[in-house]
């Protein structure tokens, strides 16, 4: 599966991009997803903030219910090392939702936060 990553701010400017296969036999669109998120953590500065934006709710889910809950859920490997990396650089995220296909799905687009409009 090739992951393509990019961490937009909310003025919708990339400042992060990674293209790079998803390594290891899980394959899913979860772990994957989780992966992108990680991903930009691993390159975070100290005191540093992400802004990352997903379309996946159950890693959005996971990650605002924090460490502890994300300890115990799927892919808690990488949940592991993702709130690790933030404690030990002393960092922080945001998640937020964003769905996906909004320029071609009109209804998606209703759904959408008011800031992506």
């Amino acid at each position: 599966m090739e992951l393509v990553c990019t961490t937009w701010t909310l003025a919708k400017n990339p400042v992060f991009d990674v293209s790079t296969p998803l390594p290891g036999p899980i394959q899913t669109n979860n772990r994957a997803e989780i992966y992108a998120i990680l991903m930009a953590v691993r390159n975070i500065e100290v005191a540093g903030l992400i802004d990352s934006l997903t379309d996946n709710k159950p890693a959005l889910n996971t990650y605002n219910k924090g460490t502890k809950r994300a300890r115990l859920a799927n892919h808690a490997d990488q949940w592991a090392e993702i709130f690790d990396i933030l404690e030990a650089e002393r960092a922080n995220m945001n998640v937020y939702w964003m769905p996906s296909h909004t320029d071609t799905q009109k209804e998606t687009l209703k759904k959408a936060p008011e800031w992506m409009k």
